[in-house]
């Protein structure tokens, strides 16, 4: 029990104990175990910011990388244009000589035509005129050949024809 001449506020033998011990666990704490443990978080911090400047580093090259892929692709990407209007004149030049060519044909074959009608026509006149003698169907007074001249004359009874 607490004696009476006994007061709370001084310290007795029991607390410098209790203070020397607690000094012995911090001491010995301070000499084996902060150390160590020190030594880890220096280390982990050296790491992380090794781990920092790698990562710094990597994003620069990343970059890097990036604005010549995009370079890269521009490139291409105006070749390909090139390459299209290079495409698309050639396509319009081939169209320009196949219409040129299809043109030409198209004179050729009306020409080829033409000139089968004329001489379509030639043999018809000269089929009829050797049927009909000397007589060709044409009208009088067109022409100064000698077969063509009709044999009317002023005081021929017959009227030439067309009326």
């Amino acid at each position: 029990m607490l004696a009476s001449n006994s007061n709370f506020l001084v310290p007795d033998g029991t607390f410098v104990a209790e203070f020397i011990a607690f000094l012995i666990i911090v001491g010995i704490i301070a000499k084996y175990i902060l150390p160590p443990l020190n030594k880890a978080m220096e280390a982990r911090q050296e790491d992380i910011r090794t781990s920092l400047e790698a990562a710094d580093a990597a994003r620069a090259e990343a970059d890097e990388t990036r604005s010549q892929r995009q370079g890269i692709l521009d490139e291409a990407r105006q070749r390909a244009r090139e390459i299209m209007a290079q495409a698309n004149k050639s396509a319009e030049r081939v169209a320009a000589q196949a219409d040129e060519r299809g043109q030409q044909e198209y004179d050729r074959l009306v020409r080829a035509a033409d000139a089968e009608i004329a001489l379509a026509r030639q043999r018809a006149v000269d089929e009829v005129s050797a049927r009909s003698g000397r007589w060709p169907c044409r009208w009088p007074g067109r022409s100064s050949d000698a077969r063509s001249t009709p044999p009317f004359t002023a005081t021929s009874s017959r009227r030439p024809w067309p009326p």
